[in-house]
């Protein structure tokens, strides 16, 4: 089903050392904490903008102003906060001018030709359904197509909005905007047994890092009633995670039976990230 012009999507050509962009090296569009996740090297300009009125649609119009000036606005002003990510060692081609608004037809033939790059048209329209966890807004599916008659030859699928009949022009999964980065915390069996009889000696704790797309350090930590650590577990991690406790305190002695506190606890920097701990009650039984 061939679709209008109005689907194309139009490339900026971007090779220069230290130009920026608005999306991480996967083409997800940054937050705080993906942007504050980057190499130091990498973190780019960030902009702010103010609601400045509507337009016949009902979309904010909005115009970039001081970090001071933002700040200073009332919330219902207050509009998108943009990270910038500066390129470093390789450009490529991104559908967004230098505010990282989406290049529009008028502003990609205004492009000198060198910095003009791909306009991608949609074609037959292929619906496809998948499951998947997400755990970062904005997490991004990589694609590939190719023709049953040419079974060796698979086409990368590019961002665009591939249909006027629902809302979307990205590769990019959106979930609802939440900070919270400890989540879906479960700890199983609980409570458990760990009298070497091979069931239900030792507990799983399982949980996720939410909003996070680089590696942070995780605790987990196991204390008495009376606030004392008798275990601990540590990595560097980032997604889904399993610790397992068998029961022994760090000294490798067989805890006595009662009621425990396990604290879940990543190490983030953002200042709005919320939830970054958790505790939960953990029983061991005999």
């Amino acid at each position: 089903q061939p679709q209008g012009a109005d689907t194309r999507v139009y490339y900026r050509v971007v090779e220069e050392e230290g130009e920026e962009v608005p999306v991480d090296g996967d083409g997800r569009i940054l937050n705080e904490l993906t942007y504050l996740g980057l190499p130091l090297e990498e973190q780019g300009n960030i902009l702010y903008f103010a609601i400045r009125g509507r337009d016949s649609d009902g979309d904010p119009i909005e115009e970039a102003v001081e970090k001071f000036a933002y700040l200073s606005l009332e919330d219902s002003l207050k509009g998108e906060i943009r990270y910038f990510r500066k390129l470093v060692g390789k450009g490529g081609e991104f559908p967004f001018d230098a505010q990282g608004n989406p290049l529009t037809e008028t502003a990609y033939n205004a492009l000198p030709r060198t910095r003009r790059g791909a306009v991608v048209a949609a074609g037959e329209l292929v619906r496809v359904r998948f499951r998947a966890s997400v755990l970062l807004n904005g997490t991004t599916v990589d694609a590939a197509i190719r023709d049953s008659a040419f079974p060796e030859t698979w086409q990368q699928v590019d961002p665009g909005d591939a249909t006027g009949l629902t809302p979307g022009a990205a590769l990019s999964i959106a979930v609802p905007f939440s900070n919270r980065v400890v989540q879906e915390v479960e700890i199983a069996p609980n409570p458990f047994t760990p009298n070497a009889d091979g069931i239900n000696d030792r507990a799983a704790i399982r949980f996720s890092l939410g909003n996070l797309n680089t590696a942070r350090t995780i605790r987990v930590e196991i204390f008495d009633l009376a606030g004392r650590q008798v275990w601990s577990g540590r990595r560097e991690s980032v997604g889904q995670q399993e610790f397992a406790w068998d029961g022994r305190g760090d000294d490798g002695r067989i805890v006595a039976p009662g009621v425990y506190m396990c604290r879940i606890d990543a190490d983030v920097d953002a200042q709005s990230a919320s939830n970054t701990s958790e505790v939960h009650l953990i029983a061991v039984a005999y």
